[in-house]
């Protein structure tokens, strides 16, 4: 019976050569497309099927599409061609061997990944994103296959490509890493049909601090508390739950942590912390009592910079010098990095205090969807990952939202978060995250169960209701989780006198969340409204909205701003806004601080006057050195990039001339030039952004320049055309 049963299975796809397709078999208003390779399509052929119905049962037409898939070309054209259709297409999941783009040339799209491209071999220099599948307006030029695995292909964004993400469709990676067998991929479906069926509501959610965090703010934390009672206030009335863990309660916080991940009611579980692919980091070293265990610690530390240096293959006598001429230690502590009992010591102390991925092999978390506000957690290029062992262990977890590379603290990591309390589809709120490394690992398609009578305004497929979201920006009773969605659709749609009604938001609106979003708005569309805003939003009650507020401060640099900055720097209760206060200074003009410092704010106490003298005197220095380097053509030629790419995070106001003097000059070293216009690129929000405009067309036009140097200016061009992909991340 079964096999008359596989038979007929198979009589009802469509075939041809090794491309295996499996149409819907029911008609939804959209579709979803679960892409596989041939060998895992064979050995689970029967649980992709029970998946496919369990989302055709939710309310997606599914396609069923098997393939060697030798390239991602293919993939991408497979994905256009079923979004073209009816009904049109709104995400895939990429089971199994699915290529994997590496992408380069596209820093401006990650939150924080700055790495040297020419000095870091491809792949630790490239990002591992699946926005090549997503966001199919994006250019990619094709460089070359990995040697190593063939799953990996590079690929640089064009200069003619958009500079922004505007995903059309959702993804989700089911890759169960090192241990995908055709049992492990059929374990992993069993169990989300079988939380599809139960489509729990979203009650109980978990949320976890790790040290480092935020500059370890507790104010950012209690912020953090308050905005996610905003998003989904439900969890803070009887019958809901929030467990709110902070690394500074406890030194057993792990296993507080693993223990209550467990629990069978959780539905949420979100980290803030800082990553590895295999290791969530919690806690710091603890505070020790004597000289003799601080100066044990520090061997440690020592020995653990050795190991690590080994297994990059790095030299590890020139990484031992290194490492006592900056830090004045004697070789002695050194000793025994290499020997197997000393490592194993080691590894025991600091067992404690992380989690690392074999130790969720131990536990079963219980929550359907994990969300990674670290860094390299969802590294699905790699063998293994964090978010792949939560996802395919053996818990109740069936997605998680992760990064492959490195990610900025700042983010706003959950800031729609709270869409799932309302039944949307994971991938669908993940639609309204742009950055280039953040990914969903697991079924993109999950939803709890809606919340009674309240929906958010979708309209029919792929659209939303407009009338509805104007009603919800209107009516400040209605959930704060909504009227912030509202804000951003009717923003992206430019459906209303955005400006006025945004400011108004800024000012007034009683939700952090909405503010910020407004705030948020205003800054990517860099209106001119935003500049007058940003002095009423630097006294904002919500922390995370004042935070943001010194960050736009130092990007735009108006005369007026230092002040604010430096009282922010002084007296503000949360460190984070303090250490974005002296970012935001930085990028402004250290050179000017000492002035204002000396002869103004006569507000300021003597004590934070001098703490801010020292702390901007070393800063000045640094930065005047590389201000020096630009125009000097007698360093060598990796200093001098090295000096111009400081100026991608310092947006300094003074290197701004320099870098045009540089684009523009035939005499400069063509890898220099790229390296000028590069960094122009990130000026978003400067005054003389139309200077940097009419330069670099001018060099793209130029019949002189070497093509690498117009291929950079015309990226730059369009790149300050457009804005930043994201205003909280330029």
């Amino acid at each position: 019976m079964k096999n008359a049963l596989l038979i007929l299975l198979l009589l009802s796809l469509t075939s041809a050569g090794q491309h295996i397709e499996k149409k819907p078999g029911r008609d939804r208003p959209t579709a979803f497309a679960i892409l596989v390779d041939r060998q895992t399509f064979e050995g689970a052929n029967e649980s992709l099927q029970e998946y496919k119905a369990a989302i055709e049962a939710d309310g997606l037409s599914a396609y069923l599409i098997a393939d060697d898939w030798k390239r991602p070309e293919k993939v991408r054209e497979t994905i256009a061609a079923l979004y073209r259709r009816s009904p049109p297409l709104e995400g895939a999941a990429l089971v199994g061997k699915i290529p994997i783009c590496m992408v380069r040339d596209a820093q401006h799209l990650t939150s924080a990944f700055k790495m040297d491209q020419v000095k870091y071999p491809f792949p630790r220099s490239s990002v591992p994103s699946d926005r090549y599948y997503e966001d199919l307006d994006l250019s990619f030029r094709f460089l070359k296959q990995d040697e190593k695995n063939p799953l990996l292909f590079y690929y640089s964004l064009r200069a003619g490509s958009p500079q922004r993400i505007r995903k059309e469709i959702y993804t989700g990676r089911i890759l169960p890493g090192d241990s995908a067998t055709p049992g492990a991929v059929k374990a992993y479906f069993e169990k989300v049909v079988r939380r599809k069926k139960q489509q729990r509501p979203l009650r109980k959610a978990m949320v976890v601090t790790g040290h480092g965090y935020n500059s370890s703010s507790l104010i950012s934390w209690e912020d953090q508390s308050h905005m996610l009672r905003e998003q989904m206030p439900w969890l803070y009335r009887p019958g809901g739950g929030v467990w709110m863990y902070h690394h500074s309660e406890s030194r057993d916080m792990k296993a507080a942590v693993l223990s209550r991940m467990q629990a069978p009611a959780l539905n949420l579980l979100v980290f803030h912390a800082h990553g590895s692919p295999t290791t969530q980091y919690l806690l710091g070293s603890p505070r020790l009592p004597t000289i003799r265990s601080q100066v044990e610690a520090v061997k440690v530390f020592l020995r653990n910079k050795l190991r690590r240096a080994k297994k990059r293959k790095k030299d590890i006598d020139k990484e031992k010098a290194a490492l006592i001429k900056r830090w004045g230690v004697p070789e002695a502590w050194f000793k025994g990095a290499f020997d197997a009992e000393v490592e194993a010591k080691d590894l025991a102390r600091t067992a404690v205090e992380d989690i690392r991925i074999e130790d969720l092999k131990t536990v079963a978390p219980a929550p359907e969807i994990v969300v990674f506000d670290e860094c390299f957690n969802g590294r699905f290029n790699a063998d293994s990952c964090i978010a792949g062992a939560y996802v395919f262990g053996s818990g109740g977890c069936v997605a998680a939202v992760a990064n492959t590379v490195n990610v900025l603290q700042d983010v706003w990591a959950d800031e729609f978060l709270g869409l799932l309390g309302y039944g949307m589809r994971l991938g669908r709120c993940h639609l309204l995250r742009s950055h280039l490394e953040s990914h969903i690992i697991g079924d993109p398609t999950f939803r709890f169960r809606p919340r009674p009578n309240i929906r958010p305004p979708a309209g029919k497929g792929r659209t939303w209701n407009l009338a509805a979201c104007h009603r919800l920006v209107a009516d400040t009773g209605a959930p704060a989780t909504l009227r912030k969605l509202a804000v951003r659709i009717l923003f992206q749609r430019r459906e209303w006198a955005m400006e006025k009604t945004l400011m108004r938001l800024c000012r007034e609106d009683p939700a952090d969340i909405v503010r910020l979003e407004a705030l948020k708005c205003l800054a990517a569309g860099r209106m001119p409204g935003l500049k007058d805003i940003l002095l009423k939003t630097v006294e904002d009650p919500g922390e995370m909205v004042r935070r943001q507020t010194v960050r736009l401060m130092g990007e735009i640099g108006r005369e007026d701003y230092p002040a604010l900055l430096l009282q922010a720097a002084a007296s503000d209760v949360s460190r984070r806004v303090v250490f974005q206060a002296h970012s935001a200074l930085s990028r402004i003009a250290p050179t000017r601080i000492k002035t204002l410092l000396e002869n103004g704010l006569p507000d300021l106490p003597d004590r934070s006057r001098k703490a801010l003298l020292k702390r901007f005197g070393k800063r000045s220095a640094h930065l005047e050195g590389d201000l020096a380097n630009l125009g000097d053509r007698t360093l060598d030629t990796i200093k001098r990039i090295r000096s111009i790419r400081t100026f991608r995070l310092y947006r300094l106001r003074e290197a701004e001339p320099d870098l045009l003097a540089i684009a523009g000059n035939a005499k400069e070293a063509t890898a220099v030039r790229v390296a000028a216009l590069e960094a122009l690129g990130w000026f978003s929000f400067s005054p003389l952004r139309e200077d940097i405009l009419e330069a670099t067309e001018k060099i793209a036009r130029s019949g002189e320049a070497p093509e690498p140097v117009r291929h950079e200016a015309r990226k730059t061009r369009r790149r300050l055309k457009e804005g930043p992909n994201d205003p909280f991340t330029p």
